[in-house]
C-alpha cells in the first residue's frame, strides 16, 4: 500500500499536471498555478518580453561560468539588439534588487576571440552598443584582461574581467 501511495504522489507531480513541483528553475509553470518557479530554490526569474524569453539569474558567476549556465539551458548570456532592449533589461535587473556586485547583471558581449572586437555570445550581429564614458579599455592600463561586458549603474556598459562574479541574464 505504501509503495503505491509513493508512485501516484510521484506520477500526480509530473510536470504539466496538478500537485508537480514548481523548483526546476527553468521558466516553466511545472505546477499550473500560473507562476513558474516560485519555490524559493530557483535563483533566475524568468520573463517573456516582445516573443523572447529571458531568465534573470542571481548567481552570482563568473563571466564564464554564466555563459556556460545559460548554454546548459539551451541559450546564450543576453543578446541586447538595441535601445528598447537594453532599457527593458536594464529596468527589471534593477526591479528585481540585482546590483549586490559592482556591475549589476553580466551581457553576452565579449571579445574573447579578438582582443578590442567585442562580439555576442549568441553568434548574432553587433547592431548597437551602449558602452560607458571611457568604456571598453581593456582593463584601464592596469593588467587586467577586461573580456566580460556588464552593465553599470546607469544602464551602460562596462568590460570587466571575466573571473569577477555577478548576477546574469540568458536569452533564449
Amino acid at each position: 500500500g505504501q509503495l503505491l501511495r509513493l508512485r501516484g504522489l510521484q506520477r500526480r507531480r509530473r510536470r504539466g499536471e496538478p500537485g508537480a513541483l514548481d523548483d526546476d528553475c527553468d521558466g516553466v509553470d511545472d505546477d499550473c498555478d500560473g507562476v513558474a518557479d516560485q519555490d524559493g530554490t530557483c535563483s533566475c526569474t524568468a520573463y517573456t518580453e516582445l516573443g523572447i524569453d529571458y531568465l534573470f539569474c542571481e548567481g552570482p558567476l563568473s563571466g564564464y561560468d554564466a555563459e556556460a549556465d545559460c548554454v546548459a539551458r539551451g541559450g546564450h548570456l543576453i543578446t541586447i539588439l538595441d535601445a528598447t532592449e537594453n532599457a527593458w533589461a536594464f529596468a527589471t535587473v534593477i526591479s528585481l534588487g540585482f546590483g549586490t556586485w559592482d556591475y549589476p547583471g553580466w551581457l553576452g558581449f565579449n571579445d574573447h576571440s579578438v582582443e578590442g572586437t567585442f562580439e555576442w555570445s549568441s553568434g548574432e550581429a553587433v547592431n548597437d552598443t551602449n558602452w560607458h564614458e571611457n568604456e571598453p579599455n581593456g582593463g584601464g592600463g592596469g593588467g587586467s584582461d577586461e573580456d566580460c561586458v556588464a552593465f553599470t549603474w546607469s544602464g551602460t556598459w562596462n568590460d570587466l574581467s571575466c573571473d569577477e562574479t555577478r548576477e546574469y541574464i540568458c536569452e533564449f
